[in-house]
């Protein structure tokens, strides 16, 4: 492990930390990582004097958003269970889903942006906040984080673990060494999939303690879902198909505009709801203007009086309310970097539909073998799509119905994860 220590620190993170800063000139979400990092250290060791030393704390760190969403029931039960929480991110994204989340207010959690992983600043305040545990989620490590944490002994597990059929990590002779080592240093791998834990285990043959507990999202979207109010539409959907296009991408509206325009054209009980991925005005008014024969109107400016064929979405926090008025969704990013949460309509009950680029997303490739998820590679095969569900109802809503069972059997996995960390703790301590 010292060989890698040294290249990590001598070579690596300096090399990243300059391409980091180089790429900011570019980057609008760099830039502000960067400059809303100024100070951390300082206010990490701050924040450590509001906490109860009598209870035991768990630290959390993640990327962003996604894994923000993966880790949030299982720190719900830690909380249940008088743990104090320190919540660490990666990016802006991090900073502004952790200002959504209620628990956030609870004066056990304390939540900041992670440190640069330079070793000295990290040991320090590793030492500070005397974790009893480090939580890393998906597949985020950094590497001085996680050697430090293991040379001051600190038990640490990855939770809703990943690792791809064609990662790096696995394939590449230096890298792959180079994570063994990396991933040594866990007490814990909770798999999100059987798959994973089959790929984890060839990875790692003589590591202990890989486990399939489950995808942790599927509790998050189902807590939050007993929590969301419907969305206020002053207009009746009574007797409509409704049809949304949640976080649609360029690439996926060039696929999926003319299917609509003909389908509504065609069939008059059918209503489209978009919520689109880039909301600037520009884009806004393109849709419009596309649609306008259509009748469209922007979700800020509706009214009672107002009888469109489609509403527009216009700002951000919407689109998880919005599935609960939907029949069937069409979930962005399949013709681009790789389809979104699908994980929420289906929870809301509605089968889904998006792009050919799903294998980035375990649910995905799954649903579409249980069929209640469909993908399609192109105008024609969604007309199909629509014409059949158009024509036959009770099986749009009978689908949906088993996309919600799925969802609801696929649950349970941050109980699990808390339960194995709990009992390891209980064991250690």
């Amino acid at each position: 492990m010292t060989f890698y220590l040294i290249l990590y620190n001598l070579l690596i993170l300096p090399v990243a930390y300059v391409i980091l800063h180089v790429l900011a000139w570019k980057s609008s979400k760099i830039r502000r990582a960067i400059k809303e990092r100024q100070g951390i250290v300082k206010r990490l060791r701050t924040l450590e004097q509001k906490r109860d030393s009598s209870k035991p704390l768990v630290w959390f760190h993640v990327a962003s958003a996604g894994e923000m969403m993966q880790a949030q029931p299982v720190i719900e039960r830690f909380l249940q269970n008088r743990y104090e929480c320190l919540l660490t991110f990666s990016s802006p994204t991090g900073k502004d889903w952790t200002a959504r989340l209620h628990f956030v207010r609870n004066p056990g959690v304390f939540c900041d942006y992670l440190p640069w992983d330079f070793p000295v600043s990290l040991h320090q305040l590793l030492k500070v906040w005397s974790p009893c545990a480090m939580v890393y989620v998906h597949s985020e490590l950094l590497p001085n984080l996680t050697w430090t944490a293991r040379g001051q002994q600190i038990p640490q597990f990855l939770i809703s673990a990943v690792l791809r059929p064609d990662s790096p990590r696995s394939k590449l002779w230096g890298i792959r060494h180079f994570y063994q080592h990396l991933y040594s240093c866990l007490d814990g791998i909770f798999t999100a999939s059987p798959a994973d834990q089959e790929r984890f285990a060839r990875f790692l043959p003589e590591q202990a303690g890989i486990q399939y507990l489950g995808e942790t999202r599927f509790d998050a979207v189902l807590d939050r879902k007993q929590t969301i109010a419907k969305p206020h539409i002053p207009f009746s959907l009574a007797d409509k198909v409704v049809f949304i296009f949640g976080s649609s991408w360029l690439q996926d509206e060039q696929h999926y505009l003319p299917a609509l325009q003909k389908m509504l054209s065609k069939h008059h009980d059918l209503f489209a709801i978009i919520a689109p991925h880039e909301m600037d005005e520009a884009h806004l008014v393109s849709l419009e203007e596309t649609l306008g024969d259509l009748g469209v109107v922007r979700f800020s400016q509706m009214t009672s009086t107002d009888s469109p064929r489609i509403l527009l979405i216009d700002f951000v926090g919407l689109l998880s309310s919005l599935y609960q008025v939907g029949s069937l969704a069409y979930v962005g990013g399949g013709f681009s970097t790789g389809v979104h949460n699908i994980i929420e309509p289906c929870a809301m009950g509605l089968p889904v539909i998006f792009g050919p680029q799903f294998q980035n997303s375990a649910e995905a490739r799954s649903f579409v073998l249980q069929d209640f998820a469909w993908s399609i590679e192109n105008t024609q095969q969604l007309e199909a799509l629509l014409e059949r569900f158009l024509s036959c109802q009770q099986e749009l809503s009978d689908l949906g119905a088993r996309a919600l069972a799925s969802v609801e059997c696929l649950s349970g996995a941050s109980q699990a994860c808390f339960e194995e960390i709990h009992n390891t703790l209980t064991r250690h301590l």
